[in-house]
């Protein structure tokens, strides 16, 4: 799998209508911020959310780096993550 394979599905997964069957990542961001948050005992912010998940997707890399879902993921919630920075910092695209 190369660059633009990764990508190009990263955005296809990102971008794709999947709140019918996920919700909407903003508000399940939201949601486990706050869950995280209460567990661990200090603040967790939504934008950390998909950081946490790329971090877990890293691991499983480590384990296993040539499954390709891995890859796609971690790029994916990066790409999430940076959105939910924009938002929270008021720079909407």
């Amino acid at each position: 799998m190369n660059r633009t394979d990764v990508l190009s599905l990263a955005l296809k997964l990102t971008t794709q209508n999947r709140e019918h069957e996920h919700g909407v990542f903003r508000e399940n961001a939201a949601v486990a911020s706050k869950m995280i948050s209460g567990f661990l005992g200090f603040e967790v912010h939504p934008w950390q959310v998909p950081v946490l998940l790329t971090l877990l997707k890293l691991a499983r890399i480590s384990q296993n780096r040539s499954n390709p879902d891995s890859w796609v993921d971690a790029a994916g919630y990066i790409a999430l993550a940076a959105e939910l920075v924009d938002e929270a910092d008021g720079k909407a695209d």
